[in-house]
């Protein structure tokens, strides 16, 4: 029996945030390409929170599998500037 909620391959939101600075964005995404692909601008988005101390940048991530979806999420998890993973 298949314990997974999501079916994979799928299109998969992944949500970092951190404080907010002038390459917070550029520098999750570097992160997140190291295992998934990213070509579309629109599989990116960014908002600051109501002080503007945080920064959350969701990318959009096509994940072939629940191993390859983890591996994005060690690469983030593994990062000092990451304080908070979704």
């Amino acid at each position: 029996m298949n314990e997974d909620l999501i079916e994979f391959p799928c299109d998969y939101p992944v949500k970092a945030m951190g404080y907010t600075d002038d390459d917070f964005e550029a520098h999750v995404l570097k992160l997140v390409s190291k295992h998934a692909e990213l070509t579309e601008p629109r599989q990116i988005s960014s908002r600051s929170s109501s002080n503007g101390k945080y920064t959350s940048i969701t990318v959009s991530v096509y994940a072939r599998s629940r191993e390859h979806l983890e591996l994005v999420y060690a690469q983030l998890k593994e990062d000092e500037k990451i304080v908070y993973i979704l």
